[in-house]
């Protein structure tokens, strides 16, 4: 896209980048040859700031003149963007129909239960006996019990199509695969990335109606940093707003832009503990609940949710329209946008939402109590998952561990996304650093070998101790690694000479009887 005016834009060099607003007060000086500011642009990778006037003229008298501030001499001189490619837009495209590429995939149906290889599938319709032939790629969907087979040339496709082959010793009906089509895009929304993390919403919306010409509806911020959906007030010009996005930085940043599909995804909330994956697919494929054909439906069972996922978009609409219960809980249902992440999306670009807490089950128990026993051990765990923003608690044979993370912590909201992650990584690495030995003995001579080890008094070193288990006749260690081989091995000298006592004894009994 060609523009007839004249350039507006100078670049200005050899002045304090953090003084953008010093810079801006002296080129709207008239005396110094300013104007009126269209759009000031700091941008520190090249080292410059560019300043865009809103009469041309402007531009070119600027350029004339010597500038100095605060004893700096400047550099100054019209910019002029390089070209962005030009990029291919729908409305560019001409108003016929393009020609649809020929078919070159097949589908059968498999099972479920199938252990064949994609290497057995492509040397079979590789085999002209089968009326194959070049195989460029095998996908085999485990979870639908579906192969594909993509072909080099499309007349091997429909060669193969529509015939009943035997396959490992299963009859298969093969057919052409039509891939479902795009799904349209919203006309009003664009979605932005690489927006700064400390970019503030008035900036951002400033920046918006700059490059877009429109004023921006909504703005939702998503999971992901530095991604916004943004709702304008009217259709943009996908292609225009993606060269200004090339050719004017935000803060430091060149945003990428791009068309937003409409959801064909709602979230479920509030499901009963006991509700399954296939039944909220057979009811949101139910009529009675406005529903269609479900794609998949993707389950969160520890926060009560899941993502349903339907074949075609447009009945989220009827869908949304009617009250939903399973298994007698009363649902909360709404519309998801991918492209925000599970959240949502939020208005406000701090929002910060702490994550449930995360509850490790099945803990060795011996683990626990020596935690719970050794203060300086228990006091480094505590320490270890305080610097990844988490506190514990201890439940039983379960850690319970919640998340201290809060809006004034800095980065909250980007360590949120991987906090459960990365605590559950930290307690795992600290708990497999804590060996667990045990050693059993003879029901028989336990009771003599529990006596001496108690009376023995043998002193445990920091970071390791020993428990007694009489209804096991055994006697467990535990403790830091090195630490606890140490103990053992002394506990181990008393029970030996304990065990031969009490054989020694049982042996002289014997004898007398």
């Amino acid at each position: 896209m060609e523009d007839p005016t004249p350039p507006s834009t100078v670049m200005v060099k050899g002045f304090d980048l953090r003084k953008g607003e010093v810079c801006r007060f002296y080129f709207e000086n008239t005396r110094k040859g300013g104007g009126d500011i269209a759009e000031l642009v700091v941008d520190e990778d090249q080292e410059a700031i560019f300043i865009t006037f809103e009469d041309p003229e402007v531009a070119q008298n600027v350029i004339t003149m010597p500038h100095k501030i605060g004893g700096r001499d400047l550099e100054v001189s019209l910019y002029t963007p390089k070209k962005a490619a030009p990029m291919r837009h729908k409305s560019q495209e001409p108003a016929e129909e393009e020609e649809e590429a020929p078919l070159r995939t097949v589908v059968f149906h498999i099972g479920q239960e199938t252990s064949e290889s994609e290497d057995t599938y492509a040397l079979f319709f590789e085999s002209p006996r089968h009326g194959g032939g070049e195989v460029e790629a095998v996908n085999i969907d485990k979870d639908k019990g579906l192969v594909y087979i993509t072909f080099e040339e499309p007349s091997v496709a429909e060669r193969v199509a529509g015939k009943t082959h035997r396959i490992a010793g299963r009859q298969v009906e093969v057919t052409l695969f039509q891939p479902p089509k795009p799904r349209p895009t919203y006309p009003e929304k664009l979605l932005f990335k690489n927006i700064a993390d400390g970019t503030a919403r008035d900036c951002l919306c400033m920046y918006l109606e700059r490059i877009t010409g429109l004023d921006p509806a909504e703005v939702l911020y998503g999971d992901e940093v530095g991604t916004v959906l943004v709702t304008f007030d009217h259709e943009p010009d996908l292609v225009k707003t993606a060269q200004f996005c090339q050719k004017r930085k935000l803060e430091g940043r060149q945003l990428t832009v791009a068309k937003v599909p409409i959801s064909n995804c709602l979230l479920v909330e509030n499901l009963n503990d006991r509700t399954t994956e296939d039944t909220v697919e057979l009811y949101f494929e139910n009529k009675r609940s406005g529903g269609g054909a479900v794609e998949k439906v993707e389950m969160v069972p520890e926060e009560n949710k899941c993502f349903v996922f339907f074949e075609d978009h447009e009945v989220l609409d009827g869908v949304l329209q009617k009250p939903h219960k399973i298994d007698g809980a009363q649902l909360s249902v709404k519309r998801y946008m991918e492209c925000l992440g599970q959240s949502g999306g939020s208005q406000d670009p701090t929002a910060f939402t702490a994550p449930k807490p995360v509850v490790m089950t099945n803990v060795d128990p011996y683990k626990v109590a020596f935690l719970r026993q050794s203060q300086e051990i228990k006091a480094g765990f505590l320490q270890q998952l305080s610097n990844s923003h988490a506190e514990v608690k201890f439940e039983g044979n379960n850690l319970s561990i919640a998340c201290s993370l809060n809006p004034s912590v800095p980065k909250a909201r980007i360590l949120a996304r991987t906090w459960a992650t990365d605590v559950q990584q930290v307690a795992g690495e600290f708990l497999g650093m804590i060996d667990v030995l045990k050693r059993h003995l003879v029901q028989q001579i336990w009771p003599e070998v529990e006596t001496v080890v108690r009376s023995a008094n043998i002193a445990s070193p920091k970071g390791a101790t020993f428990f007694l288990v009489p209804e096991e006749s055994a006697f467990v260690v535990v403790g830091m690694k090195s630490i606890a081989k140490e103990l053992l091995d002394k506990i181990n000298t008393v029970a030996t000479a304990a065990v031969e006592e009490a054989i020694e004894i049982r042996e002289v009994k014997k004898t007398n009887t």
